[in-house]
């Protein structure tokens, strides 16, 4: 009975990591060993921290035994951690105010875990005899140190190494108490220090929740009849949560009987909000999954029939779903994380928790049905099931942008269920590679990888989340093989596999039928039918953007999931043995407890950790030091919501602001006014010649000689010269000019130009012919009208199919296109490896797409890459180009991926990153950017920010993130409405939209979405006080993969002297040097100062071309600023294009987005 519990759940039922059968029949599928590989690294580091994982100092760790001397912290540290009014020792973090975003005890982690009445401890920390009574009572002595450890790991004093920061020494003062603790008389103040030390160290958390739940029991806190009712009530009932769920998590045996509590659920007013009481609903929820234990994983539950087992599992669902609609709907989980609506403080923490908490439930059903029950269900029911684990394990994936990567973050939320979900992904994204949503998952494993690689710098290596990031590279690889056309040989190689999943080619894409003459013999001798109905259990909701379930009745073959625990007749239950690494442990270390403490946590690991898992040898993984047990919530940050996870660590010192006359004054220099522009061969300003009458200011007055007639006559001259002139220029703005309109020649910005606030919004992914080759207002623009654009489906095979550019393109591409360096070198030359790069052919474009997603025959499909839209698709760009200036001749900056190209777009340089790699997540770019020259300047910038996958552009430099610059410049998209309705947006302006999946463009975002996300943009604007002086550029930051007709050209590399390496799809290393431009995207100058519908080609009188950097161009010239990198300075300005003319015409309004 024993071995049929560790079979079906091992010891941890509710994580889901890999045994080793099936990390063999996944290497047959993959055809490699490099997955063996990535395990055995894993396996080497966890290795190496469990050797290493007490080499802590016998001084250190005797520091606080047997020295009689009590050392107390000062009382402006302990106000600090405790109430969040002082600073931390060594760190100047002013936590006046209430936007402080420092959190100490009592503003981040009390509100979660009320099991304090903080007015007694105020009091009794305040007192006099503070130091005596910490030497006298060390029961009172643990609960002070572990508060006040609490305290400082929520206030950057905590690290993720064992024995190392401020927050440990505390820790480790409360745990040489802990022996008092355990063999004193039991009391309140005992049971709340337990309780706190488990808070403090999630390595000690089955020890320490089970000695004060036992303690608790056994001084009558479960019952209503104690003297110290209110005060046991909040200690009692905060534990029973994080016992149950800990249990839960862990699969351990609670030791707190649900049959035998009768005391009431306090009132915690801290721990509600007006339409939320969080601390109810957690403790509802503790009941419940204390329910699914008992139901679900005990001895005598699994020996029960599979129809009773089943039904307990679908009641079990059911309630689950009661409890998640009973929460309001901006915390509900399945609902949109949307953190504009979550505005108090801690919301967007008990949000998290609480998402969380349902995902973790319902992801250990739903493997409790697939791993044991699935075996008598029905195809469709068996579908439902794993498209809900699917659909499960995404959205824990989707949620980790909102997770902050910090030691006080709980193990269990930054690690362990992101993990679990990864891995689930990971197998399907293996066996059913051809899946419609197949590219939906693979871009949420990279963003898993991308947390994981924050937490190990976060770390500073010493959680290897890196590691964990390759899964995603596997399995992309694996996808991009499985999908290419020409795959028999790969097939011929895999026909000794046992079985063949349904996406390969030529297999049928529907799962096979579950075979019951392989099912486990039930126990009990019984074997009856599933009672589960055919459809989830349908529950209100009153958000419209609820996730809607999907219906038996849209089933497709396509459409079909293959699951090996169901549709593999080989793969029994015995495989299910979770042998190997507890992945769960590589994120903690082992302690060894001071002096005498070893010996009683031995004595007590014996008692009441009985072993769960297989039996044999285990692998015990090193714990790093966690303050935070595993629902305790990250610090708040006043951030943007896209940037939970980057904390300032350094304020910059003050300075002294001086205007423009005054610094150039100081400068030795005269203020601009007082200087005349010397132009060079282009007409640019080169530098100021200060006027001689200036300089000879110094001098004697003019001779005496000058009569008073002769200045008059002077004077009297120069007016007429006025007016004359005057009524010249009245007569030349009166002049019509008829005729389409044409972009001027370019010229130097002038230093009185009207332009006073320059707004940027960069967009994603859409070549210039996908998105505006189709407009047809102005014959002059370079597009696909009246064009014949044809790329072959093979660019190998000479008869290959011709597939042809049509004004067809959809709302929603089907496929993401491949725009990594190697594919667009691909798709611009039709080789990875082009000879002269002044050669290029635009003809590969639909045999990337053909090679990345393996199209055989249905050649409509990679048509998507180089269709086009026409007006009637994208009524608000035509809109815009008709009434402003559009360029038809602006080419990104690298061709390749996003973020290089933000790179570009706001410091000249990408300083040798060409994919979105781990520098961009971690602020790492160490180069001058445009932000960081504007502060340098005192003009004011701010970067608007939607919730993205990505960091906000501003931080990818580790200047923003070093000198605060995060924490001021930083917002969301809601305050830039706000902003520009009040008309106090900052000179300069920066926009990142949401990514990936409905405003950016880049799919799977629907176009109409996109223009419906500018309009608003523009609308904004153009309704703004601000608008008469406002600039607003609109860009794309790549190409996306999307064809484009147009020759990419050479340029000038930014000057940092480095390249690019990565591997093209046929295994080949490439090398980009930078020397070349990306291709062509949409650009558009909108402002009441330029033309009306100009259609601006390539600079005229220049042999360069507009792309990413003329934007750093234009800034350099308009505010006298420093050119970044040689490629800002090879780059034409568009300052030409900027008129002495205020247009009254420019729309209110733009069309509303088309449906189609």
């Amino acid at each position: 009975m024993a071995s049929q519990l560790t079979t079906i759940f091992g010891p941890n039922p509710n994580i889901s990591f890999f045994p080793e059968r099936r990390v063999r029949a996944i290497s047959q599928r993959l055809g490699h060993n490099r997955l063996d590989q990535l395990l055995d690294e894993i396996r080497t580091v966890v290795a190496t921290k469990v050797k290493n994982s007490c080499a802590i100092p016998q001084s250190y760790i005797q520091r606080h035994l047997g020295t009689g001397k009590i050392q107390v912290p000062s009382r402006d540290i302990i106000d600090g951690h405790i109430s969040g009014t002082c600073a931390l020792t060594d760190l100047f973090y002013s936590l006046a105010g209430n936007n402080n975003p420092l959190a100490a005890y009592f503003d981040s982690i009390h509100p979660i875990y009320p099991f304090l009445c903080p007015d007694t401890f105020r009091a009794r920390v305040a007192s006099q005899d503070l130091v005596q009574s910490l030497g006298t009572d060390k029961v009172w002595a643990a609960l002070f140190y572990a508060i006040v450890a609490i305290g400082c790991q929520n206030n950057e004093g905590g690290s993720f190494d064992t024995g190392v920061g401020e927050a440990w020494s505390y820790f480790e003062r409360s745990l040489s108490c802990f022996q008092d603790l355990l063999f004193g008389r039991g009391s309140l103040t005992a049971v709340q220090a337990i309780f706190s030390s488990t808070v403090s160290a999630f390595n000690f958390e089955p020890l320490m929740l089970t000695e004060a739940a036992v303690m608790a029991q056994g001084l009558g806190y479960h019952r209503s009849n104690s003297a110290q009712e209110g005060p046991c009530r909040r200690t009692f009932w905060v534990l029973y949560y994080m016992e149950k769920t800990s249990c839960f998590a862990t699969g351990k045996t609670s030791v707190l009987d649900d049959a035998n509590i009768s005391c009431a659920i306090p009132d915690m007013m801290e721990s509600t909000f007006h339409d939320y009481d969080w601390f109810f609903n957690f403790v509802k929820y503790a009941r419940l999954v204390s329910k699914i234990h008992q139901s679900l994983f005990t001895i005598s539950s699994v020996s029960q029939p599979l129809s009773n087992y089943n039904s307990v599992v679908e009641s079990l669902r059911i309630e689950l779903e009661a409890w998640r609609a009973t929460i309001p709907t901006r915390f509900r989980p399945r609902e949109k994380f949307k953190t504009r609506s979550l505005h108090e403080p801690l919301a967007v923490q008990i949000a998290l928790i609480t998402h969380f908490l349902y995902l973790n439930a319902l992801l250990t059903l739903s493997w409790t049905v697939l791993h044991y029950g699935a075996v008598r269900l029905g195809s469709t029911q068996q579908e439902l099931m794993k498209r809900d684990l699917m659909r499960t394990a995404r959205s824990v994936l989707e949620l980790t942008v909102h997770i902050e990567v910090a030691p006080s973050t709980p193990v269990w939320i930054l690690a362990v269920l992101p993990l679990s979900s990864l891995m689930i992904l990971f197998d399907l994204v293996v066996h059913n590679a051809n899946h419609p949503e197949t590219g939906l998952s693979l871009a949420l494993l990279d963003i898993a990888g991308g947390h994981f690689s924050r937490l190990e710098y976060a770390s500073n290596g010493a959680l290897p989340g890196s590691l964990i990031a390759e899964f995603a590279h596997l399995a992309r690889q694996y996808v991009s093989e499985t999908r290419k056309p020409k795959s028999m040989s790969r097939d011929s190689n895999e026909s000794s596999i046992p079985f063949q999943a349904q996406d390969r080619v030529g297999t049928s894409p529907s799962a096979p039928e579950p075979t019951t003459s392989v099912a486990p013999a039930d126990p009990t001798g019984l074997v009856a039918p599933a009672v589960l109905p055919q459809g989830p259990e349908p529950v209100a909701s009153d958000a419209p953007g609820v996730m809607q379930p999907w219906s038996p009745a849209s089933l497709d073959r396509s459409e079909a999931l293959f699951l090996p625990y169901i549709d593999d007749p080989t793969y029994y239950f015995g495989d299910l043995q979770l042998l190997g690494i507890d992945l769960k442990d590589l994120f903690d270390h082992s302690y060894q407890l001071p002096g005498p403490m070893a010996r009683v946590v031995a004595g007590m690991r014996s008692r009441h950790w009985p072993p769960i898992g297989p039996a044999g040898p285990r692998l015990d993984i090193p714990r790093p030091f966690k303050v935070s047990l595993l629902h305790l919530q990250a610090s708040s940050l006043s951030l943007h919501p896209s940037a939970t996870v980057v904390r300032s660590y350094n304020f910059s010192p003050c300075t002294v602001a001086m205007d423009a006359k005054s610094l150039q004054q100081a400068r030795g220099t005269p203020p601009p006014e007082e200087r005349r522009p010397l132009l060079g061969p282009d007409g640019e300003v080169v530098q100021y010649e200060v006027d001689d009458d200036i300089k000879g200011r110094s001098r004697q007055p003019a001779s005496r000689w000058i009569s008073v007639w002769a200045k008059s006559i002077f004077i009297t001259a120069i007016l007429l010269v006025m007016c004359i002139l005057l009524v010249l220029s009245l007569l030349f703005l009166g002049l019509g000019i008829s005729g389409l309109p044409h972009g001027p020649s370019e010229k130097p910005s002038s230093p009185h130009a009207p332009i006073k606030n320059v707004v940027v919004l960069v967009q994603e992914n859409l070549s210039f012919d996908t998105y505006a080759g189709g407009l047809t207002y102005n014959p002059t623009i370079d597009g696909l009208v009246n064009r014949k654009y044809c790329n072959p489906s093979d660019i190998e095979d000479h008869k290959s199919h011709q597939v042809c550019a049509k004004p067809t393109a959809k709302n929603v591409a089907p496929d993401d296109p491949d725009h990594s360096i190697a594919g667009g070198s691909m798709q611009v030359y039709s080789t990875y490896h082009p000879d002269n790069i002044s050669s290029a052919s635009m003809q590969g474009f639909v045999t990337e797409q053909v090679r990345s997603y393996g199209i055989d025959g249905d050649l409509s499909r990679a048509a998507e890459v180089i269709n086009y839209y026409t007006p009637d698709h994208v009524p608000v760009l035509n809109a815009m180009a008709e009434n402003f200036v559009l360029f038809d001749a602006w080419f990104a900056a690298v061709p390749g991926p996003t973020n290089p190209n933000r790179a570009y777009l706001t410091s000249g340089t990408s300083y040798g990153h060409g994919m979105n790699d781990i520098g961009f997540l971690t602020s790492a770019l160490p180069q001058v950017s445009i932000f960081e020259q504007l502060s340098n300047a005192n003009i004011s910038w701010i970067n608007y920010s939607n919730t993205t996958g990505f960091l906000p552009d501003a931080l990818f430099y580790k200047w923003t993130l070093r000198t605060g610059k995060s924490e001021t410049h930083i917002k969301p998209i809601e305050e830039f409405y706000r902003d520009a309705k009040a008309g106090t947006l900052p000179q300069f302006t920066w926009i990142n939209p949401e990514c990936c999946k409905y405003m950016s463009f880049h799919p799977p975002s629907p176009i109409n979405m996109g223009e419906g996300f500018i309009k608003s943009i523009y609308e904004a604007l153009r309704s703004s006080p601000q608008w008469n002086e406002t600039l607003f550029i609109l860009t794309f930051d790549e190409h996306g993969g999307f064809a484009d007709h147009v020759s990419p050209p050479e340029n000038v590399p930014p000057g940092d002297h480095r390249t690019h390496k990565e591997w093209a799809l046929d295994g080949s290393r490439i090398e980009f040097k930078f020397d070349r431009l990306g291709i062509r995207v949409p650009t558009l100058l909108m402002s009441p100062w330029v033309g009306k519908g100009v259609v601006q080609n390539r600079p005229t009188n220049q042999p360069n071309d507009f792309t990413h950097t003329s934007i750093l161009k234009y800034l350099s010239q308009l505010w006298d600023l420093p050119v970044l990198t040689p490629r800002v300075a090879w780059s034409p300005s568009f300052g030409g294009l900027i008129t002495n003319r205020y247009r009254e015409d420019t729309p209110e309004k733009l069309p509303e987005p088309a449906d189609f």
